[in-house]
């Protein structure tokens, strides 16, 4: 079950990365590439946005908030859990 907990909370750090990241970058490059295809712009935003996000953004937040992303969820109980008997 500590897995499952440590994706949520890492999906939410990549996502409070992803979501501004993309919004500046679609702000920044509008007045060049808003007339391109969108796959086009889709390949210049990502390939700017995931070496970015991977190599910066990601590991300086993950370091911030590295307590969040460790701290296990108290365990729930028993009655509440699904019975796989059913």
């Amino acid at each position: 079950m500590k897995a499952v907990q440590g994706r949520w909370r890492c999906a939410l750090v990549i996502w409070l990365v992803a979501y501004p990241l993309i919004t500046v970058l679609l702000y920044l490059l509008e007045p060049t590439v808003g007339d391109w295809p969108l796959p086009l712009r889709t390949l210049l935003v990502t390939s700017i946005m995931v070496p970015v996000m991977v190599l910066w953004l990601v590991p300086a937040l993950a370091a911030r908030v590295s307590a969040f992303l460790e701290t296990e969820m108290p365990a729930q109980h028993p009655s509440s859990q699904r019975l796989d008997n059913d």
